[in-house]
């Protein structure tokens, strides 16, 4: 979901959008900002698990989750899209 969001804010306007066949020119502009999206550095990801805060439990907290999991609940990623009109502003994502 995050994705498709990312591409309806940082696509070009489409030719139409409105009137016969425009949703195809509508995704045509979300593939082209898809695509210029550069690959993911590790330096700009962080990866994690929500654990308590003495409060509310933690992930690994919940009976249901094996003992000693290190699966994450938490991700966030800075990326950056190649083209003229979004040059070096990041993009951060956070699920």
């Amino acid at each position: 979901h995050l994705m498709q969001v990312l591409s309806i804010i940082a696509m070009e306007t489409p030719v139409r959008v409105s009137g016969e066949g425009y949703s195809n020119y509508v995704r045509d502009e979300k593939v082209k900002v898809l695509k210029c999206i550069k690959p993911w550095k590790l330096e700009n990801s962080v990866l994690g698990q929500y654990v308590s805060n003495g409060v509310e439990p933690g992930y690994a907290d919940d009976e249901t989750v094996p003992k000693g999991s290190n699966c994450p609940t938490y991700a966030c990623v800075a990326m950056t899209i190649d083209n003229p009109r979004w040059e070096g502003v990041p993009f951060i994502m956070k699920a």
